[in-house]
């Protein structure tokens, strides 16, 4: 997580920008990004008024005071910090932080995190405040996830390769075995990449050639030259390749007489792992796609919609209508909503008798179209896209005291630490007799309490 940082290393009011902030654009608030890039990092030259790199074999130059922005809605630009405003920040247990509002004064440590997210469903309709611990990923397995493999192996995964299931229109299903995305492509390229995962359900890919679905396995129907083009119903993983780093039987306090095994190979099935992640409700992004929570009836919540005066046709088309009549015109019986249907009142007052029965068979029919629709969606999974987040984290500071639910774009890590900073039950060690701790003596170890 890099910074803009003043002369003396700790973050400056005029500048705290980080990468990877949710930000706002404040002439255009509707302009919601990720923070790419910023001018003056450690990734350059230290000190120098523009920062450039090496991006896809070009060179690209940040100018001094500004920041590169990857935007959910539009094309990546550059940005002066001034106009940006910082929606939200992600930090890690254990990070050191300070208050935005005093950077220099006292530092604390993060001891829990909870996140919130925003979500905006397959058919447009935004769901605000979400608990991301709801939220299950399309993976199972991530790259950078840490897992126990066989032999008490600890490791990191630095590749996941994914099984997906396609069907068509018709019903048709296969499953496209070791799927990459050139050769099974999305139909409407994101401008901002998933970090969780390249498919998900309810995703409409195409294949580059018709040999790709040819050569997968057919769960239901045969292969057709003419299918070219279907949606994902659903996501495996079928191996990870796994970077191990030790192995339980070398580390401190292991049986003296235990001999760790050889590494197992990097290839692995996820079956043979057992998977560390309490934390991994805090790696949702803008841009991810997770499935929605177990009980979300996205059909229901659109049906509640509905109950309320949305018209039927935009809860099962998807979109409202473009231009909206009266609903007692008989040239718009589509916009009638049921609350509208069951005011007789109305009904026997303004309609005669053969538009009362015409309503009442729409009514009826589109009864039972929803629930044919609400009883197909239960048995599918869906997949909904982070607009935006919202986290929150615990703060025990140098002083012993606790902060509870502090929004984390109000901190600021801190990545320079003096020699002297210590926090509340931090275990410490005697220094020694020569101050330094290289005299070889037995040296005390504490634990601190309190300032």
């Amino acid at each position: 997580m890099e910074m803009l940082a003043g002369p003396a290393g700790r973050p400056q009011p005029e500048t705290q920008l980080i990468r990877e902030d949710l930000v706002q654009k404040v002439s255009n608030p509707k302009e919601i990004g990720i923070v790419a890039e910023i001018s003056g990092d450690s990734t350059s030259t230290s000190n120098m008024a523009i920062t450039c790199e090496d991006v896809d074999g070009e060179n690209t130059c940040n100018p001094s005071g500004s920041a590169r922005i990857v935007w959910l809605r539009s094309q990546e630009t550059e940005e002066n910090v001034t106009d940006l405003r910082v929606l939200d920040r992600s930090f890690v247990l254990g990070d050191v932080v300070a208050t935005s509002a005093n950077p220099d004064g006292q530092t604390g440590i993060v001891t829990e995190i909870s996140m919130s997210v925003d979500l905006e469903l397959p058919s447009g309709e935004v769901v605000e405040g979400i608990d991301s611990r709801r939220l299950r990923r399309v993976r199972s397995y991530m790259p950078r996830d840490f897992v126990i493999g066989p032999g008490n192996w600890l490791g990191q995964i630095e590749q996941v390769i994914d099984n997906v299931t396609v069907m068509f229109e018709g019903g048709a299903k296969c499953k496209i075995f070791r799927a990459d995305t050139e050769r099974l492509f999305p139909v409407k390229g994101g401008l901002m990449d998933d970090t969780n995962s390249p498919y998900y359900p309810g995703q409409r890919v195409r294949v580059a050639t018709s040999g790709v679905f040819k050569d997968a396995k057919w769960l239901k129907g045969t292969w057709n030259p003419n299918k070219t083009e279907g949606t994902v119903v659903a996501v495996e993983v079928g191996s990870v390749l796994v970077n191990w780093i030790t192995s339980a039987h070398t580390l401190p306090g292991a049986s003296a007489g235990a001999q760790p095994s050889a590494a197992p190979a990097m290839f692995q099935k996820p079956s043979a792992l057992l998977q560390l992640m309490y934390i991994s409700h805090t790696n949702w992004q803008l841009g991810d796609w997770p499935l929605l929570p177990p009980g979300f009836d996205a059909m229901e919540h659109a049906v509640a919609a509905g109950e309320e005066g949305v018209p039927l046709d935009q809860y099962f088309n998807g979109c409202a209508p473009a231009g909206r009549g009266s609903p007692l015109d008989s040239d718009n019986y589509q916009d009638i909503t049921p609350r509208t249907v069951l005011n007789k009142d109305l009904i026997f007052n303004t309609l005669n008798v053969h538009e009362e029965k015409l309503i009442k068979k729409q009514t009826k029919i589109a009864r039972k179209e929803r629930r044919a629709a609400m009883k197909r969606e239960r048995g599918a999974e869906h997949a909904a896209l982070v607009v935006k987040t919202k986290t929150k984290v615990d703060v025990k500071w140098q002083d012993g005291t606790k902060s509870y639910g502090v929004e984390a774009s109000a901190l600021v890590p801190v990545e320079y630490l003096g020699d002297h900073e210590f926090w509340p039950e931090q275990y410490v060690l005697d220094r020694g007799s020569d101050g330094e701790g290289t005299d070889q003596l037995e040296r005390r170890v504490g634990k601190i309490i309190g300032p």
